[in-house]
């Protein structure tokens, strides 16, 4: 067996480091064995050994070197279980499911790595995600954060109802984000948003 590993870690041989794997689960080497499946991108199988074994920083790696969408949400799922909801609300991100992600920032009051997941919409995130996010800055009260959230949502009065009742500085660049620009069109009434 000593002479097959070297041979994978000489070559990184996906189907020889597979092979090597099996023994070294069967012997209950939960490490190397999750070792040589990486090498031969058994990412499920990998992820089903760290949960067996209660390796749950192992699994949260794993599932995001999978980079696969299916098993980091299912990896996900396991450390939310788990009770490490910071680490849950990472995988719920990188997998896609956005709203998860900040329902269980609300639900641990994760309101730093809500900050972190907000900073990172851009406009193509839907409309509700950054009402929700908002609505969680209010209760929070950081009030900047939550009228830049409104004006990202285009809910430009309610933007402007928090920038006045708590008295948040209108930047420019949040002014710019509300303001109308013209359009091609000659017709001096036709205006769009950005």
């Amino acid at each position: 067996m000593e002479e097959a590993r070297v041979i994978v870690e000489q070559t990184g041989n996906p189907n020889a480091a597979h092979y090597l794997a099996r023994p070294y689960e069967d012997q209950g080497n939960s490490k190397e064995a999750i070792n040589f499946f990486t090498v031969s991108k058994s990412f499920r199988h990998d992820i089903s050994i760290a949960k067996e074994q209660d390796m749950d920083t192992d699994v949260k790696q794993l599932a995001l070197k999978a980079g696969q969408p299916p098993l980091i949400l299912e990896a996900a799922n396991y450390v939310e279980n788990e009770g490490m909801e910071d680490k849950a609300v990472l995988l719920y991100q990188r997998g896609g499911s956005l709203s998860r992600a900040i329902m269980l920032c609300v639900k641990g009051k994760l309101f730093d790595v809500l900050t972190s997941i907000a900073d990172d919409l851009d406009d193509s995130a839907v409309p509700d995600v950054f009402m929700r996010c908002a609505d969680l800055f209010l209760e929070n009260e950081q009030y900047h954060k939550a009228a830049q959230m409104f004006i990202n949502a285009k809910a430009f009065e309610r933007a402007l109802q928090i920038c006045l009742e708590r008295e948040v500085k209108l930047t420019d660049e949040m002014a710019e984000s509300m303001t109308l620009h013209k359009t091609d069109n000659d017709d001096d009434e036709v205006r769009t948003r950005p």
